[in-house]
């Protein structure tokens, strides 16, 4: 009886060390930023361009050419619309202004709260109620106007 319950003994001890020392589940979260893929998906259209104090959208694009002489032709490509697809991890540019201008595809990545298409790249400052903003890094044009923030709106 004396050898039965040490053997019992043995046996739940080395039951209870192999549960307590079974690794846990690691579970790795993954910082998205200020806006996840999924909630980057579908179409963003370009509503404004604020530069230094000035906002530039569609309306004054016209006025604001005018005023300014030296603005590079390619300002204007800054004022695209996105359509962005997290399956394919693609970003389609279209144009308001441009409707007859084919859609280009681009392949995309996104790092926490940098997004790169192509040359460009983003900074997101800010999202809320399907209004994206960003910081516009780089182009693939000479443009001077880096640095302003650039005003999407999720339809």
């Amino acid at each position: 009886m004396k050898k039965v319950n040490y053997l019992l003994l043995i046996l739940f001890t080395m039951a209870l060390m192999s549960t307590s020392c079974e690794k846990e589940d690691s579970i790795t979260e993954t910082d998205e930023g200020i806006i996840s893929l999924t909630e980057l998906d579908g179409q963003w259209n370009f509503e404004s361009y604020d530069y230094k104090g000035d906002e530039v959208n569609f309306v004054n694009l016209v006025n604001y050419i005018a005023t300014y002489e030296d603005i590079e032709e390619d300002f204007e490509g800054i004022f695209s619309d996105w359509n962005f697809n997290s399956t394919n991890m693609k970003a389609i540019r279209t144009s308001q202004k441009y409707p007859d201008n084919p859609p280009l595809p681009f392949n995309y990545t996104k790092e926490n709260n940098t997004i790169y298409i192509y040359e460009y790249e983003f900074t997101i400052i800010s999202y809320e109620s399907n209004v994206l903003k960003l910081k516009v890094i780089a182009t693939p044009f000479n443009y001077q106007y880096l640095g302003g923030t650039l005003t999407l709106n999720k339809i």
